[in-house]
């Protein structure tokens, strides 16, 4: 890999996770740059560079991709669709640049994993300072008691930030690591990482992280031992500091307790959201409020949808009505937006890579 345009992707790639954290202005012009260069090589070396790539999972993007474009055109709202569908090719790309420099460069897996490593113990042992302290490395201060920023400032997507780079921190560290000596480190990290995750106040993130650890516990079998030993500590270490800390025994109310409470709670409960005649509700009457909003345009667009970015134009039409609450930017639920925006076409398209994904993950193990 001597090409100055493959050094420079290489460390944009590297750097991918330090730019999320500065936010999307970083991330998206490194997306653009890999994407750049990489279009150059390909012109250069042609076929050569995606030859080992499924063309199945090829055709499948580009299918989606225009798909989305058409249904911009139709969208209530041109300029706003548009703008989310129109580059959507540049994630496409994104994905056979990656294959391709794993494929090319030694070691591009442990370089990586080491300075993810070092990237995300800095976020967290950050964050950690933060909760104790008040305010972080870089002076951020908390301004709210249910929330842990960290290095994000003023954006409440600690959580989610380092949810969503989980799955890969420990798929690159289980590939490079296959030595039992150092599943307690990999599993000490991901007990740190859980740790934060918590603290944050994301409680969907809580959630999904532990949905994470249980499977791979369950798939990891020598990570089993590991991580037992240090959940009990933890699990121990939490019900003492939940007795001498009050500020940890609210996060624990607000991310435990408080969830379960609204779930059963009859909070902005009215009769268009017909929910007399039950006890419980979908996370909270203003969650449900917009899953039944995006439900309802599901249903009047089932096969096509209204196009990307639609929903918080299409939520306040009269016909979808549902309450005060109906209208937001998204509904607050992959799944349910996929459906109103992009219907059982484009639903049918995100199932089946999953379950492509998840076959293929079952056959690893």
């Amino acid at each position: 890999m001597n090409s100055i345009y493959s050094r420079l992707n290489y460390f944009l790639i590297l750097l991918m996770p330090v730019f999320l954290i500065t936010g999307p202005l970083l991330s998206d012009i490194s997306v653009v740059l890999i994407d750049l260069f990489f279009i150059y090589l390909l012109f250069k070396k042609k076929s050569e560079l995606i030859k080992d790539f499924n063309k199945v999972y090829i055709f499948i993007f580009i299918f989606y991709y225009l798909y989305s474009i058409i249904l911009s055109f139709w969208s209530q709202d041109l300029y706003l669709s548009l703008k989310s569908s129109l580059f959507y090719f540049r994630f496409g790309i994104l994905v056979l640049a990656i294959n391709y420099y794993l494929s090319v460069t030694q070691n591009f897996v442990n370089k990586f994993s080491t300075f993810l490593v070092l990237v995300i113990v800095v976020v967290c042992l950050d964050a950690l300072f933060q909760y104790f302290f008040g305010y972080n490395f870089l002076g951020f201060k908390t301004h709210n008691s249910d929330k842990l920023n960290g290095l994000f400032g003023d954006e409440p997507i600690l959580g989610s930030y380092l949810f969503r780079i989980m799955p890969l921190i420990f798929a690159v560290l289980i590939f490079r690591f296959k030595q039992i000596k150092y599943s307690y480190l990999i599993s000490l990290l991901m007990i740190l990482m859980f740790i934060v995750i918590f603290l944050s106040g994301s409680r969907s993130s809580i959630a999904l992280s532990l949905l994470f650890i249980s499977l791979f516990f369950i798939f990891i079998k020598r990570c089993q031992k590991p991580i037992i030993i240090f959940a009990t500590l933890l699990l121990i270490f939490c019900a003492i500091f939940y007795k001498i800390n009050d500020r940890f025994s609210y996060t624990v109310y607000y991310n435990l307790v408080d969830p379960v409470k609204r779930v059963y709670s009859n909070e902005y409960t009215n009769a268009d959201l017909n929910l007399k005649n039950r006890s419980y509700r979908l996370f909270s009457a203003v969650h449900e409020s917009h899953y039944l909003t995006a439900y309802k345009i599901f249903e009047e667009n089932k096969i096509f949808g209204i196009g990307n970015k639609m929903f918080r134009v299409a939520c306040s039409d009269k016909n979808y009505y549902i309450n005060e609450f109906s209208c937001t930017t998204h509904p607050h639920n992959y799944y349910l937006q996929v459906l109103s925006e992009n219907g059982l076409i484009g639903f049918l398209i995100l199932i089946f890579c999953f379950f492509s994904c998840s076959t293929i993950i079952l056959k690893e193990f």
